[in-house]
Order: C-alpha cells, then structure tokens, then sequence
C-alpha cells in the first residue's frame, strides 16, 4: 500500500499539469485568419447599421417636432347647422309597448298563430 502512494500522487500531479496546460493553450490560441468572404459581409454589414443609424437620427429629430395643420373655415355658418333626423324604428302592427325603467320596449309574438 505504501508503495502504490507515490505512483498515485505521481499520476495524478502529471494529469493536473496536462490538464493546466491544455486550458491555457485553448485561452492563448489565436484566431483563424479572416476570410476575404467574411470581410465582405462585415464590411457591408457596417455600411448597412451606418445607414440605420442616420435614418433613426433623422426619424427622432422629425419626430420631435409637431406640426399642426392649419385651420380651415367650415363652409356657411356653423350656428346654422342643422340637426340631422333620427329615424323613427319601423314597429310591427302586433307588438305591445311596455315600459321600463323609462325606456320602451316591445314584446313581439313569434308563432305562427300569433303572427295571424
């Protein structure tokens, strides 16, 4: 058992130092090299958000301000203005009024011999 101790700390000291190393490398590795494709697309991609961002200072700077449109006169006198007249509903000869809460309401006979 005592023999086996330094084989075990051995190993496991090698693995943790391979670990560190392997972690350290993938944090340092530098980037791929760009592709001339990808410059493109990021080149446009910047001329495009350029673009919006002027679009989106002219639309806020346009929407600060207020425009009132000019009054119009109506035509002729407005005191002379004439009511328009409310239809009179079309009730059936054989409904009977009544009344609620001061409102009139109808009650209309739906069978066949009621409709006679």
């Amino acid at each position: 058992m005592r023999a086996r101790r330094p084989l075990i700390v051995c190993c496991t000291t090698i693995a943790a130092t391979a670990l560190c190393v392997y972690l350290f490398a993938a944090e340092t590795q530098e980037p791929v090299l760009k592709s001339p494709d990808l410059a493109r697309r990021v080149a446009g991609l910047e001329q495009k958000v350029a673009q919006l961002e002027k679009t989106v200072a002219q639309l806020s700077v346009s929407a600060n301000r207020l425009t009132v449109p000019p009054a119009v006169p109506l035509p002729g006198d407005a005191s002379q203005a004439q009511p328009v007249p409310q239809a009179v509903p079309a009730i059936p000869p054989n409904a009977t009024p009544h009344t609620y809460n001061g409102q009139t309401f109808y009650i209309l006979p739906l069978g066949a011999q009621a409709a006679q």
